[in-house]
């Protein structure tokens, strides 16, 4: 079984097992924007001022044998981009890879999203780079305004050729971003990598990590830094998941002790906001199993980390609006078809201070002594 980016797959199947969302608690006031989405993950604002999500689907009818512990997978083109206005949904592009995985049908699929200019780029999951009984991609594509979809690069090919972290090759693009240089910054949670792919799909690696860290998001701060958090692979140890900042082709452990962070944003107040999935993964009694409705975001500031937000189920992305709130894709794995939500947060300016987990024996050495430096 490769050491994974399956890790990530994994950890988000998992959540299944333990029902869905509940009501969630949290220091500011928070809103559902749209609901009734499937697997809905990647958010970005576009030109236009409207809100435009990456949603997963719902896999589709072609069986295919797959990799333990899924076994088995349906695939489909039931990924789609849609577009919000006024709390209604519609559809930009359809007809994109999806695929479910397992009797829990945990879906793949358009894992996130970024604007350069009008034209929208989007990352699809595959959580398998090996060929299968249909061969499937892991892939970047864009996405005209005419809601023409193309590939823009194969990110699955390149791992195969290239296998940067020197392991078994496995891919599962999990997050996207513009560089200040006008090139895409993609984070490979299954190639455990970073990955630089221009505008005319030319792909090169900016760093590949082999201790298994499941990178799942990168962002910029205002110096133009890459900041990189990472999951963990299984079983997910509290306090084992970490941001790095990355400069060239090496990297610094920024800030330690985070639990399955799944996003990371820099705010308008400059300062580095991380998205938790959830907070514990528990092994005994089994089955295995998340906490719900423990994800969280945290606002890292030079005097500590701090509680925006709580109470979120299995969230997987953010991004803040022109107004200067925080949107979040919110039970965003495991949960039933249209259950799938967007909620709008409005942050506290002040947040409830936290101490991080203690890192498990044998994690990176400290960096900076400052995450914001």
């Amino acid at each position: 079984m490769a050491r994974f980016g399956l890790a990530l797959v994994l950890t988000l199947a998992l959540s299944v097992l333990l029902g869905q969302a509940g009501t969630t608690e949290a220091q500011g006031a928070r809103t559902v924007i749209v609901s009734g989405l499937d697997a809905p993950r990647g958010l970005a604002f576009g030109p236009d001022g409207k809100l435009y999500v990456a949603e997963a689907g719902t896999g589709g009818d072609e069986e295919s044998a797959w990799v333990p512990p899924f076994r088995t997978a349906k695939i489909g083109t039931s990924g789609r981009i849609l577009r919000i206005d006024d709390g209604k949904p519609s559809v930009v592009a359809s007809g994109i890879q999806s695929i479910a995985l397992g009797p829990a049908n945990e879906t793949v699929g358009p894992q996130d999203l970024a604007f350069v200019g009008s034209t929208i780029y989007a990352v699809v999951g595959q959580a398998n780079a090996l060929p299968t009984g249909k061969q499937t991609f892991s892939l970047l594509v864009k996405v005209s305004v005419d809601g023409k979809v193309e590939t823009l690069a194969d990110l699955g090919k390149f791992e195969r050729d290239n296998n940067p972290d020197g392991t078994v090759p496995d891919s599962n693009p999990f997050g996207i971003v513009p560089a200040p240089d006008g090139t895409l910054y993609v984070t490979d949670a299954g190639g455990n990598d970073l990955l630089k792919v221009t505008t005319s799909g030319e792909i090169s690696t900016v760093k590949a990590w082999n201790d298994n860290p499941v990178p799942t998001a990168v962002a910029f701060d205002k110096s133009g830094r890459a900041h990189v958090v990472f999951l963990t692979g299984a079983p997910f140890p509290t306090g084992g998941s970490r941001m790095e900042r990355v400069s060239g082709t090496s990297s610094e452990v920024a800030l330690r002790g985070l639990t399955m962070a799944v996003d990371v944003k820099f705010g308008p107040d400059g300062l580095p906001y991380v998205l938790e999935h959830s907070s514990e993964f528990v092994l005994n009694p089994p089955p295995p199993k998340m906490t719900p409705n423990s994800g969280r975001v945290l606002r890292i500031t030079p005097n500590g980390a701090e509680v925006v937000a709580s109470g979120l189920n299995f969230p997987t992305k953010m991004v803040f609006g022109p107004d200067g709130a925080l949107y979040v894709s919110n039970n965003a794995n495991g949960a039933p078809p249209k259950s799938g939500e967007i909620v709008k947060l409005t942050l506290p300016a002040t947040g409830t201070p936290v101490t991080l987990a203690p890192a498990p024996q044998g994690s990176p050495a400290p960096g900076a002594p400052s995450p914001v430096a």
